[in-house]
């Protein structure tokens, strides 16, 4: 009966030895997490800070040469580094939009051919 007890006690603790040395390696590998700081662009015109993605317009009179005001517009959106990138539109001009045109066929397409046999070859 004493050496069943003692059998069954040796096969326990040597599970638990077994367990715990299969997860000290997991545990010991792990990783602490990094404290990651949220990325906001400076506050530059009293909007406060940007978030990345964000579009920001601002407006601002000039006078001109000829002594008339006008009003001049720069668009900016915040990046993912935490700068502010200017951003330029696509304008398209005023009247007709372009269109595609053929080119004028003064000669035939070409064609393709076999080139020619390389000199001194019997044909």
């Amino acid at each position: 009966m004493l050496s069943k007890t003692r059998t069954t006690i040796i096969a326990l603790v040597a599970s638990v030895s077994f367990a715990g040395a299969a997860i000290v390696p997991t545990v010991a590998q792990a990783r602490p997490k990094l404290k990651v700081t949220a990325v906001t662009c400076p506050d530059t015109t009293g909007q406060g800070v940007g978030q990345p993605g964000e579009i920001r317009t601002t407006e601002w009179n000039i006078i001109l040469p000829d002594g008339t005001w006008s009003t001049e517009k720069e668009k900016k959106i915040c990046g993912s580094d935490g700068k502010w990138h200017k951003v330029v539109d696509l304008v398209q001009a005023e009247g007709e939009a372009p269109r595609a045109v053929q080119p004028p066929s003064e000669s035939p397409p070409p064609t393709l051919q076999a080139p020619p046999p390389p000199a001194g070859s019997l044909p």
